[in-house]
């Protein structure tokens, strides 16, 4: 019981910028935060209107049977590859009722510049999931600059 009371304020912001890649219109800048109580980490990332699509259609019907897990990443944790950061999302169940999204994030500059930060939200349930995956889609459409998901639907 107490596990799930110090985790039930968990917070993930999914921030896009404005930003024209002349070579690559499509290409977004997003910044994203994700807050477990008083841990969390905030990250820059490039993607397209697409993965954003599809890790909401992803969320909006997870999980769709015990045992279940997402992954999606973006840059690298191995230093030869020379990303600049690497970034985790991974959702996946952990009972047959709850589920959990791990991140990770790290930033591959030297110290102090740099940074590596891992955690889980948890517990979340299908309906938390469907309400991240509904703003994941409506965000895909660029119609907002920002959108906030709370594991309480109407804590913030």
């Amino acid at each position: 019981m107490f596990e799930k009371q110090r985790n039930a304020f968990s917070k993930i912001i999914v921030r896009r910028h404005l930003y024209q890649d002349y070579d690559d219109p499509e290409l977004l800048k997003i910044e994203i935060a994700a807050l477990k109580g008083e841990i969390g980490s905030v990250i820059e990332l490039y993607c397209y209107p697409q993965q954003l699509l599809e890790i909401g259609k992803i969320l909006y019907s997870f999980p769709t049977k015990y045992r279940d897990e997402y992954c999606y990443e973006e840059g690298s944790e191995d230093p030869a590859k020379r990303f600049l950061y690497f970034f985790k999302m991974r959702i996946y169940t952990y009972t047959p009722s709850e589920c959990a999204i791990e991140f990770s994030m790290h930033l591959n500059l030297e110290e102090p510049y740099g940074y590596k930060t891992n955690f889980t939200l948890y517990p979340l349930y299908a309906s938390d999931l469907r309400r991240l995956g509904e703003s994941f889609m409506t965000f895909s459409e660029l119609k907002l600059m920002e959108f906030e998901w709370s594991s309480h639907e109407n804590f913030f």
